[in-house]
């Protein structure tokens, strides 16, 4: 596959991705457009100016793309944004699969909150820290499956974030139909391209300053544990990340 197909690629996933990123204290005051993007499929963020010489070349590559099954019309299929991420996501199948079941087993636990009819774990009783490295690179670890509909955020006004299952999934299957698991797929050209499309997007979504009808979730409200525990208390919630992997965040 050229280049610039793939280049066009991990843009397209960048933007359709970064509408997922869980909503912080600083972005609430533009959630409704937030909101709107994730139903918009983040289209109006990354959109393909440029002249006619540029369209037509777009149009090729997403011709390339469609043969190849990644795209179906205009968007991203299922696989293609597993072999997409296969390039550009600097985790490894394992790392998704020790995430998922850290949310599994705090649930387990009963340590989570129930609102807006799901079962809502703390970011930090996930990940052992209650603001820095580990909660970024779990927002960042967590990205694909929040895009794909397998987890929801929602988050206080203070930009604590909670993460939930959408329905039952297995377990078993999640992180091997996320993401493409051969590391020698991965490409720091396409990983630069992805990091800087992600932030742009996000950026002009946060700038959207268009007015939409429908409000989406509204910030929660702290309640009390199931299982009784305090939300600072992190007791036996070891990092999720090593040293060297927090580092790289």
């Amino acid at each position: 596959m050229k280049k610039q197909t793939q280049l066009m690629l991990v843009r397209r996933l960048a933007a359709l991705e970064s509408a997922y990123k869980p909503v912080r204290r600083h972005e609430w005051c533009k959630a409704c457009a937030i909101f709107a993007a994730r139903r918009e499929g983040s289209v109006r963020a990354w959109g393909e100016g440029g002249d006619g010489r540029h369209r037509k070349a777009v149009q090729r590559y997403r011709d390339e793309a469609t043969a190849a099954g990644l795209m179906r019309g205009n968007a991203l299929t299922p696989e293609g944004r597993r072999r997409i991420r296969g390039w550009c996501w600097p985790f490894s199948v394992a790392d998704l699969e020790r995430g998922v079941l850290r949310l599994a087993d705090a649930l387990s636990r009963g340590d989570y909150m129930q609102q807006n009819g799901r079962d809502l774990v703390p970011e930090q009783l996930l990940c052992g820290e209650w603001w820095g490295e580990q909660t970024a690179m779990l927002q960042w670890l967590f990205g694909p499956l929040l895009t794909d509909g397998v987890l929801v955020s929602h988050s206080l006004t203070n930009g604590r974030v909670f993460y939930a299952f959408m329905g039952q999934p297995d377990i078993a299957v999640i992180a091997e139909a996320t993401v493409a698991g051969s590391p020698e797929a991965f490409d720091g050209e396409l990983a630069d391209a992805y990091d800087a499309a992600f932030g742009e997007c996000r950026q002009r979504i946060l700038a959207d300053d268009r007015k939409h009808n429908e409000l989406g979730d509204l910030p929660l409200v702290l309640m009390r544990l199931e299982s009784g525990r305090d939300h600072h208390d992190l007791a036996d919630i070891g990092p999720l990340f090593d040293e060297a992997e927090a580092g790289c965040g």
